[in-house]
């Protein structure tokens, strides 16, 4: 029996298969910060992360209703909306077309975005109906008379790739080297980070920043416990940061299970998820 259809057996026996997906599972955060501007108290950030091109309904329909339901004030993409293997950019682009009517839009990408061939046509797609694609920049979300600074990098394999070298060692390096920078321009007070990789929280600590948004460990794929994955990109196996929320210190990262697959088609005891953040 080929390894998929042993896992599919496997998962069916546990009643925990999800492929295809149309159940999609909201997790709440209550985020309390005494640096949240007043202002923005009870304000929801939605975190929509690594659809990859999945799809939940006819032209996501199951999707867009849910993200109508939850009322978002601002949505945040953390990459990974399309997938190199299986690029479908018109059924990514039926959710973000809606999204953008439901609230602001504000995007980082990830590998995959830079890895797909039709990656710069996605990217200009959202630039076109009114996403804000941060490439190593800073915005702000305003409500009366306070705001809060969003800064969003780019993945590490905004570097085109070498041939013959440690190609993940050296993007990384870069990405530390650009996340420097940026945070030069860091201002006092509460301050949120959209970054699709959750393995560089111990660099993220650093940096002072309040409150980080991540995706690109897909839950862990197959989890074990509710908190325990078994295997996620670039973290290998029993990955650390797979799902929910980690603070140390003053800085918190939300990580999101996310909403499609990649390279394995399925997931175990691992329901695709949105994550609705409520400032407190």
């Amino acid at each position: 029996m080929k390894i998929e259809g042993a896992v599919a057996v496997l998962a069916l026996i546990t009643g925990g298969l999800w492929k295809e997906n149309h159940y999609l599972e909201t997790n709440k955060v209550v985020y309390r910060d005494s640096k949240i501007p007043p202002d923005f108290k009870g304000y929801r950030i939605l975190q929509v992360s690594d659809l990859h091109s999945q799809r939940f309904g006819k032209r996501q329909v199951n999707l867009i209703k849910r993200t109508k339901e939850l009322e978002p004030d601002v949505i945040f993409l953390t990459g990974d909306m399309i997938d190199r293997n299986h690029t479908n950019i018109e059924r990514s682009m039926d959710y973000l077309e809606e999204a953008v009517k439901i609230a602001p839009v504000i995007c980082v990408l990830g590998n995959h975005e830079f890895e797909a061939k039709k990656g710069d046509i996605f990217i200009q797609e959202m630039r076109r109906i009114g996403i804000r694609v941060l490439k190593d920049e800073k915005i702000y979300l305003e409500k009366k008379e306070s705001r809060i600074p969003v800064i969003g990098i780019d993945d590490p394999y905004v570097l085109p790739k070498c041939k013959g070298e440690d190609y993940d060692r050296i993007s990384s390096y870069d990405f530390v080297q650009r996340l420097k920078k940026v945070m030069k321009h860091k201002e006092e007070g509460f301050t949120i980070l959209l970054s699709h990789r959750p393995e560089f929280f111990h660099i993220y600590i650093r940096t002072g920043m309040s409150l980080i948004f991540s995706g690109h460990a897909h839950g862990g794929q197959f989890r074990i416990k509710k908190d325990i994955g078994l295997l996620a990109p670039h973290q290998g196996f029993f990955p650390k940061y797979v799902s929910g929320i980690y603070q140390e210190g003053e800085t918190s990262m939300v990580v999101s299970r996310g909403l499609g697959n990649s390279l394995f088609p399925f997931r175990i005891r691992n329901r695709p998820e949105l994550v609705l953040v409520e400032l407190s």
